[in-house]
């Protein structure tokens, strides 16, 4: 017994860590996590921003229902700066080796914040890390990264805070809502909007790359669909973040970002 009491011990501590270190509540929090095969697979059956607004606007009042919990679960952990949900949907298609990336650049003198496919160890050389997670009952599907300073700052709180995550997965599985809407990093230092300004994105096929550039307006357009939702907003903003997305007289779409 005196041997194998402590052999019995060592092995029921092996255990443990084991499962909590390859717990899928702790995964894919950067691009190492990221089963590549897997994630292109997943990426590229994503519906499209139509079918999902379609399918959150009839469950509208369980949808709201979600919000508030949700916000309770975000106020509790200190989070309302960082966090909130994205709309789950497709930009352009994933090739081989590929993750979706935002990052800042000059588009046409503008200062922009670009998002397009790039090949995974290109997106690592950039300081890519998620920013966004899509939750299945055993998994979590990372579904865009960003290069933004604050993405990386928000990234470390939820490491910091396994269990926000953990409720959150909860909410949104348990209330079959988690492929509609993923937890996602909001919260934006590369690109700043002024009281008077909106972001408004143009969805390029040409390109293959999603322009977000601030525009100064007054209205919204016609149809436009909401993707995404803060509880409170960035502080550094003083508003409450929506983006929008509509279709141009080319058919392509735009989003908008607006203050609420």
């Amino acid at each position: 017994m005196k041997v194998l009491t402590p052999t019995r011990k060592k092995w029921v501590a092996l255990l443990v860590l084991q499962v909590w270190s390859t717990s899928p509540l702790l995964a894919n929090y950067n691009l190492d996590d990221i089963n590549i095969e897997q994630h292109q697979s997943h990426y590229n059956k994503l519906p499209s921003v139509e079918d999902n607004d379609r399918l959150l606007k009839e469950r509208s009042s369980q949808f709201f229902h979600v919000l508030q919990e949700a916000e309770k679960i975000v106020l509790k952990y200190e989070l309302e700066e960082h966090v909130g949900f994205r709309l789950v949907h497709s930009h352009f298609p994933l090739g081989k080796n590929q993750v979706m990336v935002e990052q800042p650049e000059e588009f046409q003198g503008v200062s922009s914040l670009l998002t397009y496919a790039q090949d995974i160890d290109v997106a690592k050389e950039n300081k890519a890390v998620p920013a966004s997670w899509i939750f299945s009952a055993d998994h979590n599907e990372v579904f865009e990264t960003s290069t933004d300073p604050s993405v990386h700052a928000g990234l470390k709180l939820l490491q910091e805070k396994p269990k926000f995550v953990e409720e959150m997965k909860d909410l949104l599985t348990k209330t079959q809502f988690n492929s509609l809407l993923s937890l996602a990093l909001l919260k934006r230092e590369s690109l700043i909007p002024k009281e008077d300004e909106i972001f408004m994105e143009v969805n390029s096929g040409e390109l293959r790359k999603s322009i977000v550039q601030p525009w100064n307006t007054e209205t919204n357009p016609v149809d436009s669909i909401r993707t995404s939702w803060s509880f409170k907003g960035p502080r550094q903003q003083n508003c409450r973040p929506s983006w929008r997305c509509v279709k141009d007289k080319d058919n392509r779409h735009i989003s908008w970002f607006d203050h609420l």
